[in-house]
Formats: structure tokens, sequence, C-alpha cells
């Protein structure tokens, strides 16, 4: 399972030029992700449901990043370039349901005006885990 997938990651694209085109091309994906990929700090209800739910956000928010990774490193591999674009953390407007429209067409919307004025990223935001080890690092 995966949020985000350009291809089957075992497909390798620029074999498959070489072998029927005699070449390779060079790729550009853009990808504009609904929602934040850096930390949110909030108290956690001390509940079961509380707990499970504050769990499980953190776990799609990191499936996202692995993802992004993931497609960085194909997109590479395929002599290709991604460009993304998610919600920074200056949107500060909260859902009113856990399905609310209204606050997922706002979230696409900052995400493509990002993208519209090329504020478009390179790079996936590191982990917590991975910005204290590059900081243990020097």
């Amino acid at each position: 399972m995966a949020q985000i997938f350009f291809a089957p990651p075992n497909i390798e694209l620029s074999g498959y030029e070489r072998r029927y085109f005699g070449h390779t091309r060079s790729r550009t994906l853009y990808l504009i992700r609904n929602g934040r990929l850096t930390p949110e700090y909030a108290a956690t209800e001390e509940t079961t449901l509380g707990i499970a739910r504050r769990c499980i956000e953190t776990l799609i928010k990191y499936q996202a990043i692995s993802d992004l990774v993931g497609l960085q490193l194909q997109t590479t591999a395929a002599h290709g370039q991604l460009y993304y674009a998610s919600t920074r953390d200056r949107f500060t407007l909260s859902p009113k349901s856990e399905f609310d429209r209204s606050h997922m067409q706002q979230l696409f919307a900052a995400g493509y005006e990002e993208g519209r004025l090329g504020q478009w990223r390179k790079q996936p935001p590191l982990t917590p885990v991975q910005a204290a080890e590059r900081r243990n690092r020097g």
C-alpha cells in the first residue's frame, strides 16, 4: 500500500526506453500533497481512542514521507526529477469533522497555489529522528 505512487517500483523505465527507442528521456514529476508533512505537536487525549487517533495520524504522515522518498529514488533512477508541494505550517485552518470536504478543498488550494507560484520542493522533509541524527553528526 502507498499513498503516493508513480509506477510499479520494479519497472525500469530507462531500460525499457533504451531497448525500444534507443535513448532515455528526462522526466519531471509534479506532486501536490493534500496535507502537512511536518510534525504537528498537540496534546493527545488520554483515552484509548485519542491515543489510537494520534498514532494513526502520525503513521499516515510518515508513510507519506516514506512514499515521497521512494518516489524520489524511483524518479532519479528513471533520469527524472520530483517536485512536490504540500501544506505549509502557515496553513492553520482546522477541519470541522474527519471528512470535512471544504477543509480538504482549502488544503488542496493552498498546495496548488504554492505550485502555481513555483514554490516546489525537491527534497522530502526529514522525520524528527532523521533531523536529530543529522544534528548529532554535527
